[in-house]
């Protein structure tokens, strides 16, 4: 008589999903750089180096989880970039049993519940690659993760600065996360990474006061982390002024002088990483503390001797070292730049025409699939920030320039607009030309018309109803409004209220309005949306009670929008 059991069907287990399944005795989809039983359950997902066709040496290297290594040479696309971060943990801590989830990580180095819960949301989430991704397919932060698990909370000052700077961040894009969900902005509940940790249900929707806290939270956070910032700075190097009032004080006692040593240089690394994500939660949360946050970095820029100095030493460390600094830099040049097109102010960072570290440092060979990490981040190319920063310095060269006497320095002004306008008419020729992204194209054209506008207005002196105005500004419009359409979203806030100001007649305004509020239902929605709108809905209403072409500096001038 047969066993009993001779029927039943038994299961093989297959050798190439993931190892996490695998150890768990789960079915894999096997879908890589992550299955979807990993995605759903926020586990790490890693799969063999290869396949061995040895049962029992694979089974005992399953049972054996704390003997194994785990092959991360290749990072994956920024789609999974929750993972590439996984991946940076994985290498900080060494050797650890697949199946364990990043809860148990982060329960290592955070002990609050809050706080985990809230860096849990970063992690998921990635939200600080809306500014940071240099690469696509190989994304190199603009901070080490992996900071965070090598040092428990509250270990050092300049690592909990880091912490609660990205906790600040997290907070603020949960709260405006609640904010879509509560104002019914949301076309649907976000899926797959973006949907982890989940949303409140429609049954139970984030109340005001949920919102309000989180809000608070980010706040809060950001002003301790830039005082512990400061506190560190003060203990480690005492001979050091962390004053943020005046950033443009000569530099008497830089870090880069005889004396600088890699800890020095690691601790500073830290506390420049903790200011650039204190800036990017506030300019989300439109607050004016990114100011005091710039400031400090753009002190200890100086400290450590410039950006030039600052990528030489990261370059001798790695590549990745360079491309984290190059990141952290290219973060404050945007925040720079768009500040003083707002405000009208002097440049403080690419202070000068042409800025050698801007180019030089760069990655040398880019195209439409490895695009230059400046590209990637902000959808337009790195000469054309730079274009817009010589707008700037013109648009502040003018305001000295009038109160002088000798209007000789005034004619060669003049003829550096006019070569302004000409240079972009030699960009809007090229652009279609050249080996870019559809998103960079686009990009390219909206600055281009927008500088048209600043040009004719703020230098050329055109009122706002000039027939030439009003076609430049309705081109950048229809290529924001291009942009909303596809996949090739490019926000620009600054760009879309400075071009949407011009706007004089009902489908003009309509359309400068339509392009912001698309961003509403946009995973990059937060505070600075609600803001761009409430700005325009003031100059429109500036002019229909007879101001006379009111300027988009005035709303402006201690807020940054991005």
């Amino acid at each position: 008589m047969p066993p009993a059991d001779s029927t039943h069907v038994r299961h093989r287990r297959s050798r190439t999903g993931c190892l996490t399944c695998r150890k768990l005795k789960h079915k894999c989809d096997e879908q890589k750089p992550v299955c979807g039983r990993c995605q759903r359950t926020v586990r790490i997902c890693t799969y063999p180096t290869a396949v061995d066709n040895n049962p029992s040496t694979s089974e005992s290297a399953l049972s054996s989880s704390s003997n194994q290594v785990i092959n991360l040479n290749v990072l994956p696309h920024p789609e999974s970039s929750r993972d590439a971060q996984l991946n940076a943990i994985i290498n900080a801590i060494g050797t650890i049993p697949p199946a364990i989830t990043l809860v148990d990580l982060l329960a290592l180095s955070i002990p609050d519940v809050k706080e985990r819960s809230l860096l849990q949301h970063f992690l998921c989430y990635g939200t600080v690659n809306l500014h940071a991704i240099p690469h696509p397919e190989r994304p190199v932060h603009c901070f080490d993760i992996s900071e965070c698990f090598q040092n428990r909370r509250g270990s050092s000052m300049e690592i909990d600065s880091f912490f609660l700077s990205i906790i600040s961040i997290a907070a603020v894009h949960r709260s405006s996360m609640f904010l879509q969900l509560e104002k019914n902005y949301l076309k649907q509940t976000p899926m797959g990474r973006w949907g982890v940790p989940p949303l409140p249900s429609s049954n139970d929707p984030p109340n005001s006061s949920q919102i309000k806290s989180l809000r608070d939270t980010s706040i809060q956070s950001s002003k301790a982390a830039i005082e512990l910032g400061k506190i560190a700075l003060t203990l480690k190097f005492s001979d050091i002024d962390v004053s943020t009032n005046s950033p443009d004080e000569p530099d008497n006692n830089a870090i880069a002088a005889p004396g600088a040593n890699a800890e020095i240089q690691k601790i500073t690394d830290t506390i420049l990483t903790s200011i650039v994500c204190i800036c990017i939660s506030q300019v989300m949360l439109v607050s004016t503390q990114w100011n005091e946050a710039y400031n400090l970095g753009l002190k200890l820029i100086k400290l450590r001797g410039g950006p030039i100095k600052l990528l030489e030493e990261a370059k001798k460390i790695s590549l990745d070292h360079l491309n984290r600094t190059r990141t952290l830099l290219e973060n404050l040049a945007i925040i720079d730049v768009w500040h003083c097109l707002a405000s009208g102010a002097a440049p403080t960072l690419l202070e000068k025409e042409f800025q050698p570290w801007w180019f030089d440092f760069a990655e040398q060979n880019t195209d439409s699939t490895h695009p230059d990490s400046f590209q990637f981040v902000c959808g337009m190319d790195r000469g054309m920030l730079e274009v817009v920063n010589r707008v700037n310095i013109l648009v502040h060269e003018k305001e000295v320039l009038e109160k002088l006497p000798n209007q000789t320095y005034i004619a060669i002004h003049g003829q550096k607009v006019q070569d302004m306008l000409l240079e972009l008419d030699i960009w809007e020729v090229t652009i279609g030309t050249a080996d870019r992204l559809p998103r960079v194209q686009l990009g390219n054209l909206i600055i281009a018309y927008t500088m048209r506008v600043v040009i004719c207005v703020d230098l050329l002196g055109y009122p706002h109803s000039h027939p030439t105005v009003q076609t430049y500004a309705s081109s950048a419009l229809n290529h924001l409004e291009s942009s909303r359409s596809s996949s090739c979203t490019v926000n620009m806030l600054v760009p879309t209220l400075i071009v949407g100001s011009m706007m004089f007649t009902p489908q003009g305004r309509y359309q400068a309005k339509r392009v912001i509020e698309a961003l509403r239902s946009d995973a990059s929605f937060s505070y600075d949306v609600e803001e761009a709108l409430r700005i325009l809905d003031q100059l429109y209403k500036s002019k229909d009670q007879g101001v006379q072409d009111p300027s988009w500096r005035t709303l402006l001038q201690d807020i940054l929008l991005l």
